[in-house]
């Protein structure tokens, strides 16, 4: 983030490997890219309504777009559930809040 001068917010990752990336923000839209677990960078466009699909920049400089749930903000939060012989239990948690 340093080197490109951005914050968090511009940033997400693949919530799985191979998540397609299309030349235009539509479901049929030409594939032009597969992303890896690596980090993104969102580049918002403006707009009235819920996206479906964001425009990214890839790893290797490409723009295109994903699909909103395809992708995950750094920033959210995250509950990792274990299951044990008694059932699901909170194994871990992963944000954090405002700092103090």
């Amino acid at each position: 983030m340093q080197a490109t001068k951005t914050d968090a917010d511009e940033w997400a990752y693949p919530v799985s490997t191979d998540v397609e990336v299309r030349a235009t923000p539509q479901p049929s839209g030409p594939v032009i890219d597969k992303l890896s677990l690596a980090f993104v960078r969102v580049m918002p466009e403006g707009g009235p309504n819920v996206p479906i699909f964001l425009r990214i920049v890839t790893p290797t400089g490409k723009t295109g777009y994903v699909s909103v749930d395809s992708i995950a903000p750094i920033g959210n939060d995250q509950i990792c559930y274990v299951k044990d012989a008694g059932g699901w239990k909170i194994g871990g948690y992963i944000g954090g809040g405002d700092s103090p």
